[in-house]
């Protein structure tokens, strides 16, 4: 039995006969594609972990992995992408604990592939997986963004229009499906500071591309001045917009909100027309 080795002299191919020798050729040829495919598969694992980072505020972890066989990459099939990713800030200082998005069946271009380059022949379906915490909707609605936009919002009160400045605005979600929010609200033109707030349950919309807050309760201090709560109530919606968690190139639609003490997790379907590069 002749013993076969990846390093290629002479004396092997001497012993060889023509028939051995082509094989022997063709096996050696395979191997060596075989890992320079799997260094493909990493390299493109590595650029769309550099493109999303891109693409975000910050980020504690990322993690892309990319699952195939060698012999089907060369054809451009990728079996399964997976990307996980904690503590990342995209839109509006809106920080995701943790975010999972999962798709299969994936075509791209085989020429491109071997050198990391991602085009996708199609738009490809994934599931996505967001979770934030009570803490982090807190702290951006305590951002400059929120801030600024709540500032600039003239609202009428007591048949008198002023411009407001929120201080501290406070969000927990104490049990199942229920959010509240609260927070001391100043009336620039007078200096009075009025204290709103409310209770609500976020709720998807049919369509799938909003959450949208029901049952809305006010405090019984914020009673007097319901304008004033009506401004928190349109920046959390707004916080919780699909469009939040939407990346380049790629669309989502709500399929699950889940409200549980401490945090809300979001299910969704996202549309990719291309990987991030």
């Amino acid at each position: 039995m002749v013993q076969l080795n990846t390093s290629y002299d002479r004396f092997t191919a001497y012993r060889l006969t023509p028939r051995m020798r082509a094989g022997y050729f063709n096996w050696v040829e395979l191997l060596s594609m075989s890992k320079d495919l799997d260094l493909g598969a990493q390299a493109i694992s590595k650029a769309v972990e550099v493109g999303l980072k891109s693409q975000l505020d910050a980020v504690e972890d990322l993690q892309v992995n990319i699952s195939t066989d060698p012999a089907k990459l060369v054809q451009g099939e990728v079996d399964y992408v997976e990307i996980k990713g904690k503590g990342l800030v995209m839109k509006r200082d809106l920080r995701a604990e943790k975010l999972q998005l999962a798709t299969s069946n994936i075509s791209i271009n085989p020429l491109k592939a071997v050198t990391g380059e991602i085009e996708l022949e199609q738009s490809v379906a994934a599931k996505t997986a967001v979770v934030l915490t009570a803490a982090d909707i807190e702290q951006a609605l305590n951002s400059e963004y929120i801030q600024t936009k709540l500032s600039n919002l003239q609202i009428r009160v007591a048949g008198q229009k002023t411009y407001i400045k929120p201080h501290q605005i406070k969000f927990s979600i104490p049990q199942t499906d229920t959010i509240w929010v609260e927070a001391d609200i100043e009336l620039v033109e007078t200096g009075e500071i009025q204290q709103v707030g409310f209770k609500a349950q976020p709720r998807m919309t049919d369509s799938g591309h909003q959450v949208v807050l029901e049952n809305v309760e006010l405090l019984d201090a914020a009673k007097e001045q319901p304008e004033l709560t009506e401004a928190l109530v349109e920046v959390v919606t707004e916080l919780l917009d699909l469009d939040n968690f939407e990346l380049e190139d790629m669309s989502l639609r709500f399929e699950r909100i889940g409200v549980e003490p401490g945090q809300i997790k979001l299910q969704a379907k996202a549309k990719i027309d291309s990987l991030p590069a």
